[in-house]
């Protein structure tokens, strides 16, 4: 049976921390699912972004990690789906899961008084029956008994929570340390958490010719455009570069829009009104 670990959380920013933790677990189980949460029915948001931020830095976050998969079906609906929901159907599909929660939610659990038995939906019958992982930084106290019965232990480095590092880029504290640095390039140019957010978004500049092609290959014009840049292709890309008309750049958002990678479209069709014009010619060294 395949064993998947369910990591759940309002990422909000997502963290440096978060990324290892879904690393580590990811050591143990043949995937690791990660599910920023939605809004839950009856409660006041909590959300100190957009949805559509939190979906994309939850997606750069956790970029390249291998048996790692971001779900934004919660997201997508602007719902919470309950841990047990979640878990009903991933076992219709023969998956095993863990909760992967940090120790702080076990605490006070022989009591049936831990945050996952009194705040989540079937929260008891989850501890009762449901398997664990659980987060424990180093000396930090945890009573045995406080454990669910079924549960491993995975030892993370001490942290700062996102709330924290959320206040400090609303004061204007450094706080980049503490993200992923893809995630720090997204938040600084999307002026996120600050008190007084900006009015536009600031000129782009990639640092490099490094880019995706995707190509009208049945337009002539398009094809000798992609010759030209063919060079600069890269496994390891800064934009998405479109050649070719506006459908072109409909389908390349539609096929590429979880890279999260700039879009750059030079027009070899019609109008173009999603694209530049027809000279690519470095334009990389200029600001978009």
């Amino acid at each position: 049976m395949t064993r998947v670990a369910l990591y759940t959380g309002p990422f909000d920013p997502p963290v440096r921390h978060h990324r290892r933790v879904a690393e580590a677990v990811s050591q143990s189980f043949d995937e690791v699912i990660v599910v920023p949460n939605g809004p839950r029915a009856g409660k006041a948001r909590t959300a100190f972004s957009p949805t559509v931020h939190r979906a994309t830095m939850a997606d750069l976050n956790f970029r390249g990690l291998a048996n790692v998969h971001v779900d934004l079906d919660d997201l997508e609906r602007d719902t919470f789906t309950p841990h047990h929901e979640r878990e009903s159907k991933l076992k219709a599909e023969g998956r095993e899961v863990s909760f992967v929660v940090p120790a702080e939610l076990t605490r006070g659990g022989k009591a049936g008084e831990s945050f996952v038995q009194r705040e989540w939906a079937e929260g008891s019958r989850l501890w009762a029956s449901s398997h664990f992982t659980i987060l424990r930084e180093p000396n930090e106290p945890l009573d045995p008994a406080d454990c669910p019965r079924r549960h491993d232990l995975v030892t993370v480095e001490p942290h700062l929570p996102s709330e924290t590092v959320r206040s400090m880029l609303t004061h204007g504290e450094p706080a980049e340390g503490h993200l992923h640095p893809p995630v720090a390039a997204y938040v600084r140019r999307r002026d996120l958490y600050r008190d007084v957010p900006g009015t536009c978004l600031p000129d782009f500049r990639l640092s490099g010719p490094r880019f995706k092609l995707f190509v009208d290959e049945r337009n002539a014009e398009a094809r000798a455009v992609a010759a030209k840049l063919r060079p600069y292709e890269s496994d390891d890309p800064e934009a998405i570069v479109t050649v070719g008309g506006d459908g072109t750049m409909l389908r390349a958002i539609r096929s590429h829009w979880r890279d999260r990678l700039p879009f750059f479209g030079v027009n070899t069709g019609g109008q173009g009104f999603l694209l530049n014009g027809r000279t690519p010619d470095e334009f990389w060294r200029h600001d978009l």
